[in-house]
């Protein structure tokens, strides 16, 4: 049996039973929406299961019904988030554009959950909120991007804790 390079065995790491909860830009600016969508796909790629919505589309996604299960309108959306968010193991968000949503879930995971969350911030964006950027606590990580390849490394390493923390957790 031949030994797995490290570096090689992180690549095919699956995370597979960490839910991820993806936040981003739905209304507003809306300037960074496929990078958002592509975080998503990284998620589902690494084997994770991302609590979001995607598509093309996303307005029109956000405003389904689920089957009856939410209220129509914002109060489902609301609903249906916050069931998502409090059955994640941690959070992921995308937030090169201002977003009132992401913050509130940002904020309800690190001070309500006490969950990991990553974020990830465009070189290319507008100015980070002090309140994000100045965050001490350990749960925070906030990560400045120039391209895809840096995020898919930060998902990972971040991935790879999560999955370390649920292992010890559950032991």
């Amino acid at each position: 049996m031949t030994a797995v390079p490290e570096e090689q065995a992180d690549r095919n790491e699956s995370f597979g039973g960490i839910r991820v909860y993806c936040s981003g830009p739905i209304r507003g600016d809306t300037s960074f929406v496929d990078n958002y969508h592509h975080l998503i796909e990284m998620v589902n790629e690494l084997g994770a299961m991302a609590l979001a919505e995607s598509g093309n589309d996303i307005r029109r996604e956000r405003n389904k019904n689920d089957d009856g299960k939410y209220p129509p309108g914002d109060r489902g959306i609301y609903k249906r988030d916050m069931e998502w968010l409090e059955s994640s193991h941690c959070v992921v968000a995308e937030v090169s554009a201002p977003s009132h949503g992401a913050g509130f879930e940002i904020s309800y995971a690190l001070f309500v959950m006490n969950i990991p969350v990553l974020i990830f911030h465009s070189r290319k964006g507008k100015r980070l909120s002090a309140m994000l950027q100045g965050c001490d606590l350990p749960n925070i990580t906030v990560i400045h991007y120039s391209d895809f390849g840096e995020i898919e490394v930060r998902l990972r390493e971040f991935l790879h804790r999560v999955s370390k923390k649920k292992r010890t957790e559950s032991l």
